[in-house]
């Protein structure tokens, strides 16, 4: 079984250059995949900003945190799940339909830009984006901005994507220590978005996929209430649905300070 590789900035159309090779159909294990997705307002915004997209069939799932207030947030995300739904179908190999879905995240990029020169002041309409795509026993995530992707592996946990945020950028270069994140004034500020430049960067990741991994993707207002550990303590276990359910429940009732949203995808063999 391959290993994962590191992370790889990308964009449009560079994917299959920087995937390497397809797991050999003898290494292949056939695995099942159940999701169960929800998003929820939250207890202290008006608008759900949020919008996930969750396809077992398509074995594709994504999480988008809308920016730009209400309208402007609520449209951003959605046009991501529309045009995922109108314009998305797998191929045979995951490097190609990865290359499809970034092709369109990357044309929605544009279309929310162009909306937003259609209104006065400098309005963004925007959207991060954290997406799994998977094929056999291989995924690929693709994300911009601040929502996430993790994997619960043999009882541990491990966050599979970087934060695209003004204050990770700080931890990196020693600004400021990891505990000072959560309480800095420019915690919200993020770096990436779809919607907020027109040479949109992706960062990519190729995973392996083995029997029993379980991928939580989920905004913000999921990891705001919630650290790794106690993600961890309640993904450690349970089915599908329930879990996603709690991983919800219990970050609304630790404040529901943003809209919350969670995607939790099992791998299963056979």
């Amino acid at each position: 079984m391959t290993s994962d590789e590191d992370i790889t900035s990308v964009n449009c159309n560079t994917l299959r250059s920087v995937a390497g090779n397809n797991i050999s159909p003898d290494e292949i294990i056939p695995l099942t995949v159940l999701s169960e997705g929800q998003t929820d307002v939250g207890k202290k915004r008006l608008h759900n900003e949020d919008s996930f997209y969750s396809s077992d069939d398509k074995c594709l799932w994504f999480v988008a945190d809308g920016m730009g207030g209400h309208n402007a947030g609520d449209f951003a995300s959605q046009s991501l799940v529309n045009d995922a739904e109108a314009f998305f179908s797998p191929s045979d190999s995951i490097e190609e339909s990865a290359e499809k879905i970034e092709a369109i995240i990357q044309q929605t990029n544009l279309n929310l830009i162009n909306k937003a020169s259609t209104i006065t002041g400098d309005t963004i309409i925007g959207a991060t984006i954290a997406l799994l795509i998977s094929k056999d026993n291989q995924g690929i995530a693709l994300w911009a901005g601040d929502s996430r992707i993790y994997r619960i592996r043999s009882g541990n946990i491990e966050q599979l994507t970087t934060d695209h945020s003004l204050v990770n950028d700080m931890i990196k270069e020693n600004i400021i220590k990891p505990e000072e994140a959560e309480t800095h004034p420019e915690k919200n500020k993020i770096t990436r978005a779809v919607g907020h430049d027109k040479d949109l960067i992706l960062d990519y990741r190729k995973l392996s996929i083995l029997p029993g991994d379980r991928y939580v993707v989920c905004s913000d207002g999921l990891t705001k209430e919630l650290s790794d550990e106690e993600i961890l303590s309640i993904a450690g276990n349970g089915s599908t649905t329930t879990t996603n359910q709690t991983l919800m429940q219990q970050a609304i009732e630790k404040g529901g300070r943003d809209n919350v949203t969670s995607i939790t995808i099992d791998f299963f063999k056979g």
